[in-house]
């Protein structure tokens, strides 16, 4: 998966009316934005991208 599409997807989790996130929303995310089944990779990307941007615990 290509890094602007592991920020979207952590941008959109990372959104203010999200709840608290976890692998399986980062997974149906993933899914929604790339029509894939998402890879356990993938999935540690998004939660990284997630982290570092302070944003919210995941």
């Amino acid at each position: 998966m290509p890094d602007d599409e592991v920020m979207a997807i952590a941008r959109e989790l990372v959104a203010p009316q999200h709840h608290p996130v976890d692998s399986a929303d980062v997974g149906v995310e993933i899914i929604r934005v790339t029509g894939e089944a998402p890879s356990t990779y993938d999935i540690e990307r998004v939660l990284g991208a997630m982290k570092s941007a302070g944003d919210r615990p995941c």
